[in-house]
């Protein structure tokens, strides 16, 4: 788990609103507000940040915060004006294991290499229709200058039905092509 520091709310933002009520938290209902004078002021479109699971500082600006009316957007709004990041549950009576700096590396080399294969895999597939559908051309160029009949052409559709079928049901290996007669 990576805790990072949340950069100070943007000045146009219903975070820094809030954050210059000095409150530490409230609620405020929007949608069934005795206070419809604020509700009202609260309706002037500014900048909203929403940080999840993931934050970048360096994009904030682009990637957490968008446009909204806040009435028109939420019915109630509870605010805290500091928070902090949660601490992962303990799985089934154990102290959560945080992975170590090599078992991540370990990880993200076997997806490396994972995804290394899968790639070489549609490479390849794509090498062998390409193959296959050249080899179809020819046969028909050989039946157009009527050296080759129709029925000469069973061959390179078999492969390529092959080859289709062998994509659509993921497949590793692509089923061999007939060369060029």
């Amino acid at each position: 788990m990576e805790i990072k520091n949340v950069r100070p709310a943007h000045p146009d933002s219903y975070e820094r609103l809030m954050h210059l009520a000095e409150m530490d938290a409230f609620f405020l209902p929007l949608s069934k507000s005795a206070n419809q004078q604020l509700t009202n002021a609260l309706a002037a479109r500014r900048l909203e940040r929403a940080i999840g699971v993931v934050y970048h500082p360096e994009t904030e600006r682009l990637s957490h915060y968008f446009d909204v009316s806040l009435p028109n957007q939420f019915d109630e709004w509870i605010w805290f004006d500091l928070v902090s990041a949660v601490t992962p549950l303990a799985a089934a009576g154990r102290t959560a294991a945080v992975p170590t700096e090599h078992a991540l590396h370990d990880r993200r080399s076997a997806l490396l290499a994972e995804m290394r294969d899968a790639l070489d895999g549609v490479r390849a597939r794509r090498a062998a229709i390409g193959a296959a559908l050249e080899n179809l051309r020819i046969q028909l160029l050989r039946v157009r200058a009527g050296i080759a009949t129709p029925d000469d052409l069973g061959e390179e559709v078999d492969a390529l039905r092959a080859l289709g079928a062998a994509t659509s049901s993921g497949a590793e290996r692509a089923a061999p092509v007939s060369t060029v007669r």
